[in-house]
Parts: structure tokens; sequence; C-alpha cells
């Protein structure tokens, strides 16, 4: 199906549950992208009704490991498949370590190519959704000398990606902000059926933040069909 015109569905996100979040990562040492991650995939299970799920992640393709990342010119983003396995008796925090885990290993695995992981796997899609974690770090001080330099001023930057996914998360991190959005296909899902889904999305990671040793069947029951 060809895709249309994706259209965006921001997410308010109180600070409150920002400050969590946030909170939550560091005193579990995992990335807050990991927990996005880990909430998405508990989302998807209940809405899918499946405890075996599947979402794309797009990833930087500069690891700290590879000498002189940093100063090459080009895009090296890729984007890989990440599994979901949610069972009942295991806990939140221990769904989200878990992946925080399988991570690490996919890092070594990052530059495959998405094609040839659905050949390999002999599915032609792997997955119909994708988060995307757009961590584009700013040097402020560097940015202000350039200002004063040229007479300028950059009072903000927007970009804005096109995907034919019917659904992308998309975060815009910060030191002590975060930003989610919900890019869609409106031919596939109405702008009020995504908003649901994300207002699910800030229900799962309040709980996620709040009750990390609840199990997952006790959490994801209790929320609203879209």
């Amino acid at each position: 199906m060809p895709a249309g015109t994706p259209e965006r569905v921001d997410i308010p996100l109180p600070d409150d549950l920002v400050a969590r979040v946030h909170a939550f990562a560091r005193g579990h040492d995992v990335t807050v992208s990991t927990v996005l991650q880990a909430a998405w995939g508990l989302l998807l299970g209940r809405l899918t009704g499946r405890t075996d799920v599947t979402f794309g992640v797009t990833v930087s393709g500069r690891p700290a490991d590879l000498d002189g990342a940093h100063d090459m010119i080009g895009l090296f983003i890729n984007t890989v498949p990440t599994r979901v396995t949610l069972r009942p008796d295991q806990t939140l925090v221990s769904s989200v370590r878990e992946l925080s885990s399988q991570q690490a290993v996919l890092m070594d695995h990052q530059y495959e190519p998405l094609a040839e992981l659905q050949r390999l796997a002999g599915h032609r899609e792997l997955f119909d959704t994708l988060v995307l974690f757009e961590n584009f770090p700013v040097d402020a001080e560097q940015l202000r000398r350039t200002e004063e330099a040229a007479g300028l001023l950059v009072t903000g930057a927007r970009g804005h990606d096109a995907t034919h996914y019917p659904l992308v998360l998309v975060a815009l991190p910060g030191r002590d902000r975060l930003a989610l959005a919900l890019d869609h296909r409106p031919e596939l899902l109405t702008a009020h059926q995504v908003a649901t889904i994300g207002a699910q999305l800030l229900s799962v990671l309040d709980q996620l933040v709040d009750r990390p040793d609840s199990s997952a069947s006790a959490v994801l029951p209790g929320l609203a069909d879209p």
C-alpha cells in the first residue's frame, strides 16, 4: 500500500512524569530510550493481545567505540527490529533490564541492513511500528560563540522525517526534558485513535516508573481500548 503524507499528534507529557522517567532511568542504570521502548512494547502487547511483539528502532550507527565516528560525514542511521516478550510473572522493571541487555547485544549487529534481516527471517515485514529517539546533541557554548561571531540568533530548529510505517513513536529528549509525538498514516489510523494510544502510553509510563515491581499482567488490563 503506498504511503500517504503522515500526520503528527503531539503527546502532552507532564513535567512530573518527565522527571520520574529520568529518575527511573538513572536509578536502574538504563537509558531513557530503553524505558520508552519497554513502555512501547508493553503497550503493543496490550493493543494486539499478544505476548510476543516486535517493533523497529532507529539507531545512530555511530557507536562510541568507533574511532572518529563523530567526525565522519554521512548518514549512518539504520533501523533494526526489537523484540519484547511479555511474561505474566515478570515485573515491569525486569522487562526493562532484559530489554537493556538485549540492546547491548544488538549493538554488535546494528549495521546489518533491514532488507537482509527480512530475507534471513523469511518475512517481508518484521514490524509495522517504529520508535525514533531523536537524540541530536547541541553544544550550547559553541552555538553561542557562532551566533556572536556571525551576528545571528538561532531561535529554534525543527526537522520532520516521513516513513511508510503506520505508526511511529518520536521522542525528542533533552538534559531534563522529554517531548513525545506519534506520527501516523491518516488513511490507516485517525487522529483520535492515535491520541488515545498516546494517552495509553503515558499511562504505561506512569505505572512503569511508579510501580516497577508490579507484573505486566497486573498493569496492562487496566488500560482502555482505543
